[in-house]
């Protein structure tokens, strides 16, 4: 019987940062009928917590791809930050190339840039948080990296061939994580941290097995979840990478995909 379904944000539950009437409905029968709902998301925890404020949803939390995990009446349960070290040597190549880059702590965007870009991220710093429940400050490269709060997640905007090299790069390095979530963003946590790292941090702790998890994803960054989960599920709309790992394929995220997921997954649960 399956006690819980992780789910991908982007193109996965939301269509253009928008959840359907129909999929809140499904998550909300989902915990009607017993079984758990986690969103598993490279979106910062804070983010996460307003999405679920927003729309009114119950569940647990996976952020910045694994690196931040809550379980819903104890808070953060586990947390990877990254090592910011390694980090200094990625801004830098950044730098050389004009590529843009951010980092994530639990509640704060941090943007690089100059006078006229940190000026403009005062000015937006209060919508920002009003609309996405995530601060926003301005980043300075010189400064001591231990100054700042733990970082979970940098992201790394380049061109998409610069990108993939970097992302081998880093990996083959193993001092940190680095993934694809677009066409031009590499998506950077500590090593080892991933989708599926944190979704078995959740599990532990709930008591789930892997064979009573479900995940359902649409990108690279939801490989590993969607090839280790009991069941896994891949929308139409997802990349040749997520399509190959998991399972199951349903619907295009705008045609009900996740719901299609949910009724699969609780007809199991019935039939036994």
């Amino acid at each position: 019987m399956f006690k819980l379904l992780a789910s991908d944000f982007d193109n996965t539950l939301a269509y253009k940062w928008k959840i359907s009437e129909s999929n809140i409905n499904s998550i909300k029968k989902l915990n009607k009928e017993g079984v758990d709902f986690a969103l598993v998301s490279g979106r910062p925890y804070n983010n996460i917590k307003h999405i679920f404020k927003r729309y009114g949803i119950e569940g647990h939390i996976i952020a910045n791809n694994g690196a931040v995990v809550s379980e819903y009446d104890k808070g953060v349960i586990c947390d990877f930050p990254i090592d910011k070290k390694e980090v200094k040597e990625l801004i830098d190549i950044c730098i050389r190339n004009r590529w843009t880059y951010l980092f994530y702590s639990l509640d704060t965007c941090f943007l690089a840039g100059g006078p006229v870009q940190r000026f403009l991220h005062k000015i937006f710093a209060w919508p920002v948080k009003k609309i996405t429940g995530v601060g926003l400050k301005s980043f300075y490269p010189k400064k001591d990296l231990s100054e700042y709060p733990d970082f979970y997640k940098m992201n790394i905007y380049a061109p998409g061939p610069e990108a993939d090299d970097l992302r081998d790069r880093i990996n083959n390095k193993g001092k940190l994580s680095a993934t694809r979530s677009g066409t031009k963003m590499i998506e950077i946590m500590n090593a080892g941290v991933n989708k599926w790292k944190g979704l078995s941090c959740l599990i532990g702790d709930l008591g789930i097995s892997e064979d009573r998890t479900g995940a359902i994803g649409d990108y690279d960054n939801d490989i590993e979840m969607l090839r280790k989960a009991g069941i896994s599920f891949a929308v139409a709309n997802a990349s040749p990478g997520a399509k190959e790992a998991a399972q199951v394929m349903v619907s295009d995220v705008r045609e009900g995909g996740f719901s299609q997921a949910v009724e699969i997954i609780l007809e199991k649960n019935r039939a036994l």
